[in-house]
């Protein structure tokens, strides 16, 4: 029979069509065994799904736990980056300590040399201050010996022409003709000069 079987057909002499019943069995054993496959389809799939699900859940583990290994690697790296930073810091203030203590020496060294420098500029100062006022004489003297050279040579000339002695240039400041000097005296009549 076709399509779909609702009902049974009677017969006439009581019962039911005989090909009405084989074909609703034909009709269950096919849904049954469709059923059936459908079920077998569904249950591979389940456990294709659960196999996928297992793996999904190894992988997700994996992952879980090298995020772990990751976050001890990070927490390790920035323990040791906060314990270079403190020896950084000990460090730096170590050299900081230290060169404010060599600035410190160098400075006392500097303002006793400073000190000392000064004080030798100023002795020189007044050295040189002594020397000026005693060399400011000198050319004033070497003007008086040079004429006194003239003088004596004209002298020792005139003597040597006449024989006879001859009067030298009263010295300034004297009315009386002094003595010929010999030239090993001739400045001892000079006054007599410190050259520093």
């Amino acid at each position: 029979m076709a399509g779909e079987i609702n009902y049974f057909r009677k017969r006439f002499l009581g019962g039911f069509n005989r090909q009405d019943v084989v074909d609703y069995i034909a009709k269950l054993a096919k849904e049954r065994n469709e059923s059936t496959a459908a079920k077998e389809k569904a249950e591979n799939e389940a456990k294709k799904l659960n196999a996928e699900i297992v793996s999904i859940r190894a992988e997700m583990d994996e992952a879980r736990l090298e995020i772990e290994k990751v976050k001890k690697q990070a927490e390790a790296a920035r323990l040791e980056a906060e314990e270079a930073r403190q020896e950084a810091k000990i460090y730096k203030n170590e050299a900081l300590e230290e060169a404010i203590e060599t600035i410190t020496k160098f400075e006392v060294l500097f303002e006793n040399a400073n000190t000392c420098i000064k004080s030798t500029i100023a002795s020189l100062c007044d050295e040189i201050e002594k020397a000026r006022g005693t060399v400011a004489g000198v050319p004033s003297v070497l003007d008086g010996a040079s004429v006194r050279l003239s003088e004596l040579r004209m002298a020792l000339t005139a003597e040597k022409d006449q024989g006879l002695p001859h009067e030298a240039p009263s010295m300034p400041g004297t009315h009386e003709p002094p003595e010929l000097l010999k030239p090993s005296e001739l400045f001892t009549t000079a006054e007599h000069v410190d050259i520093i």
